[in-house]
């Protein structure tokens, strides 16, 4: 297939890309604004726009798919059927099924088998088609259609539109002018040597066979009898050579002629008649056959797309205008460095001799040469910032890629649970790095099952209450500093912590005691642990314990965190706090034992200077007072598995007294030396880390850990400093975690030993 039939098909995937974006919504208002003729209408132009598309580039599955959607909804367009809710149903599933062939064309798959959704389509619409608004039709073949403006026009439904004609005169001149080669490359085959090449030959006569049943399939989305009995005659013709293993006789050869020649003049006599305007010439001949379409599309296997506004990218392309500027000037400036240090290597020029006026002289040069770079390396700076906003920038993508999918999953699964439920959208236009957008799409879908579950009560339960028989869930996304806060909130009966935290205690995740005193926030955290659920039945949508679990886990993956805030009967509200972006963050640079970690800054609450007078005990546990809160303080290269490093001054310590120095060290020589503390928070807990020293702040470029250092806990990633230098990127929930963990031990072991 030629390079310019694969940008058709890409371009056709971009198009059906934008459609179902819009299609799926618009199906659900119309559930709800039945008389909406204006969305009626953009729905039709949809599937019809689609249709035509799919057909040009040799779809022709796809499009005889499409037609038969449009069919179901011209019936709702003209008047003659309403919009239930089982109309919106066959059109949703006849969606679903849309997509999928769209997706088998994105990665180079065959397409499956429609047969069976088509089949229940047509049936479905012929049960149960009915006059909209108890208005009738006038006569078999003719519909009574209103008008937005109150006036009626009648339409022939026997008759095409002219744009379905068009369509179809493009797609059968095509496959003629590929039957026409086939036949010619089988007429050569037939005679290379008195050899018959049969391989060959069944080849041609299949390609004659598919462009045969293209033209067919596009002919019967215009519905016209006269032209699909004209057809089938002569292409029958061509299906009995198809599975012949012998070479094409002279007869044959002459069959296949006259065929061809008689397509052309019925497609010709029908496109004069419906004042059709076909093209002389083809420009492309395209095949419509799965395997063609699979080899066309192979290069998109594996790879992501990202539709960048044109704005954005033009904005780069000023930078980079620039940053070549910039370029030259560095280069000039290297040149005269070049020059000078040769006349400094060979003698012709000796700083500290010569005459007074020399050295000023040489002063001067060497001061403006310093100035030079000086301000060409503030303009470097510059633009790289910019550059490094503009690319991030163009990684934006607004989340409403993916809460568009959750009206349709809210309205299926609260059905599916007798449950009547609404999703509220705000702040769809929020933009997240494509790479966040694609991986937080799970956790909210486990939260809204959750909701709709666990959450929202059934309607009556809900009129008892006092409550609307409709429960809510609100989905919004907004900013906050340099993150993006995800809530989920529903109007359902809440979460009991009670009920937790005694399942927390029966699974051994707390003890008695610890459930006692443990404060609310932390007793409604327990929700995230692995196996715990509060629902004694497990149902189709969730109960099993897990969800949440991978909920937290997955946000944490992308260095987000999660916060949980219930009100008995009111409901609850989850919010997930994401980072703009996944590659590049500003971090906190700090010191531990001469090494350097960068800690991410939308975790660090602030950074101290600690004194030793500001630390206290508490429980074995060292504690801080900072205004008016009790914060937990550890030792950051402990919490890390390093508690001194070989690099330290304990190297330079005897063998035979390492061990007594390095405890001494331990004890007294750290404490005083790490004065320094980092606040990091999760938002739900904080805990301080004590380090060695505070090394500035800068944007760290993230990059990925092998498998095997995947399972070093607190640490998300790996980052390469300006002096080449790598430096471990650490995971503040991760982190805080840990450190919790070690103070929920130290507690089980003294109760265990009281």
């Amino acid at each position: 297939m030629s390079i310019g039939t694969t940008q058709l098909i890409r371009e056709f995937l971009a198009e059906a890309e934008e459609h179902l974006l819009t299609l799926e919504p618009n199906l659900l208002r119309l559930e709800k604004e039945p008389a909406n003729r204006e969305l009626i209408t953009e729905i039709f132009l949809a599937t019809h726009s689609m249709k035509g598309t799919a057909a040009y580039v040799g779809l022709a599955h796809i499009s005889s798919f499409l037609h038969t959607l449009e069919s179901l909804l011209e019936p709702v367009r003209q008047g003659s059927m309403l919009p239930t809710p089982e109309c919106i149903d066959a059109l949703l599933h006849g969606v679903d099924v849309l997509k999928d062939l769209i997706r088998h064309v994105a990665e180079g798959k065959a397409a499956p088998d429609t047969t069976e959704i088509v089949t229940q389509l047509t049936a479905w619409q012929q049960t149960m088609v009915r006059p909209f608004q108890g208005e009738e039709t006038e006569t078999v073949g003719r519909v009574h259609v209103p008008d937005v403006s109150g006036r009626t026009e009648t339409l022939d439904a026997g008759t095409p539109e002219q744009e379905d004609c068009e369509v179809f005169a493009d797609i059968s001149r095509q496959q003629l002018e590929m039957m026409r080669l086939a036949l010619e490359k089988a007429h050569v085959s037939s005679l290379r040597g008195h050899v018959v090449d049969a391989a060959a030959i069944r080849a041609h006569v299949e390609t004659m066979v598919k462009a045969c049943q293209t033209i067919q399939s596009s002919a019967a989305m215009l519905n016209v009898e006269t032209l699909n009995t004209a057809l089938a005659e002569h292409i029958r013709t061509v299906l009995t050579l198809e599975h012949g293993d012998h070479g094409l006789t002279d007869q044959d050869l002459a069959t296949l002629t006259h065929v061809i020649q008689q397509l052309e003049t019925i497609i010709a006599d029908f496109c004069a008649r419906n004042a059709v305007e076909t093209p002389a010439e083809l420009s492309l001949p395209l095949s419509a056959t799965a395997d063609s379409i699979s080899r066309s599309v192979e290069w998109s296997q594996g790879r992501s797309l990202l539709r960048v506004d044109a704005e954005r990218v033009d904005e780069l392309l000023n930078l980079v205008s620039e940053l070549v500027i910039t370029r030259a000037r560095l280069a000039d400036i290297g040149g005269e460095i070049k020059a000078m240090y040769e006349d400094l290597r060979t003698g012709e020029v000796i700083l500290h001799q010569g005459a007074g006026l020399q050295r000023k002289k040489n002063a001067r040069l060497f001061k403006k040469l310093k100035e030079r770079l000086d301000e060409t390396t503030n303009e470097l700076e510059r633009l790289t910032n910019q550059m490094q906003e503009a690319t991030m920038r163009i990684r934006m993508v607004p989340i409403s890629q993916v809460l568009s999918r959750f009206p349709r999953m809210v309205r299926d699964l609260a059905r599916q649970a007798g449950k009547e439920v609404q999703i509220v959208i705000s702040g769809a236009e929020t933009e997240l790095d494509k790479t966040v957008i694609d991986l937080i799409g799970d956790p909210l879908i486990h939260l809204i099952r959750n909701a709709i579950d666990h959450g929202i009560e059934t309607p009556d339960e809900r009129i008892n209450m006092g409550k609307p028989r409709q429960g809510t869930i609100m989905l919004s996304a907004y900013y906050e500093g340099n993150q993006v806060i995800l809530a989920v909130n529903d109007d359902g009966r809440g979460i009991d912590r009670r009920r937790i935290m005694q399942k927390a205690v029966q699974l051994g995740i707390i003890s008695e005691q610890e459930a006692k005193t443990l404060p609310k926030r932390e007793a409604l955290a327990l929700i995230f642990a692995s196996g715990l659920s509060t629902v004694e039945a497990v149902s189709s949508l969730s109960g099993r314990g897990v969800g949440l679990n991978v909920v937290k886990r997955a946000v944490e993956k992308i260095s987000g965190s999660i916060e949980l805030n219930s009100r008995p009967g009111q409901g609850c509200t989850f919010f997930i706090k994401l980072p703009l972006t996944l590659a590049i963050i500003p971090a906190l640079l700090v010191s531990v034992n001469t090494e350097l970690f960068a800690i991410p800054l939308a975790a660090v609450e602030e950074a101290i200077r600690i004194d030793s007078q500001d630390l206290h005990t508490i429980e074995t546990q060292q504690v801080m007072c900072l205004r008016g809160r009790i914060i937990p303080v550890f030792d950051l290269a402990q919490l890390l598995g390093r508690p001194y490093s070989e690099n330290s001054e304990v190297t330079s310590v005897p063998t035979g007294r390492r061990d007594d120095m390095a405890r001494l060290l331990d004890e007294v020589e750290i404490s005083e030396a790490r004065s320094y503390g980092v606040i990091l928070s999760d938002g739900e807990r904080e805990i301080g880390l004590m380090v060695d020293a505070l090394c500035g702040e800068g944007d760290m470029v993230i990059k990925s850990l092998k498998h095997q250092l995947l399972t070093i806990e607190g640490v998300s990633g790996a980052s390469i400093r300006g002096d080449g230098q790598v430096s471990l990127v650490l995971d503040a929930a991760s982190l805080i975690n840990l450190a919790m963990t070690r103070v929920k031990k130290q507690r089980r072991i003294r109760s265990q030993r009281v």
